[in-house]
């Protein structure tokens, strides 16, 4: 979904840039959209999309690069706040999507 607005789909034609991660994103380009993205001011990371959208967005990516269930990936930041999440969420996506990006650059040179 959505990094500015949860209720909508991630899509390279919304007119807001920050609102999805492109394959051929470079890391900084990385951090800084999920810096910006969307969540609220609670204090625990806890999966619940009726009522947080935005942070079970956020917990689906990280949950779908590291292949466990959603339900249980709170359990791994339980203590951190919204900006430690971010920034491990962060992390993972540029280990596991910058490489991507960079063969897909190479391949079309």
């Amino acid at each position: 979904m959505s990094l500015v607005n949860a209720s909508n789909k991630m899509s390279k034609s919304d007119k807001q840039i920050r609102s999805c991660i492109n394959l051929v994103d470079d890391p900084e380009t990385i951090r800084l959209k999920i810096k910006r993205a969307k969540t609220d001011s609670h204090g625990q990371i806890t999966y619940d999309p009726e009522e947080r959208p935005e942070v079970a967005n956020l917990l689906r990516i990280y949950s779908a690069l590291e292949g466990i269930p959603v339900q249980s990936s709170p359990e791994l930041f339980e203590g951190d706040n919204m900006f430690s999440f971010k920034e491990k969420l962060t992390n993972k996506l540029i280990d596991k999507v910058c490489p991507i990006g960079e063969r897909a650059l190479d391949l079309c040179q």
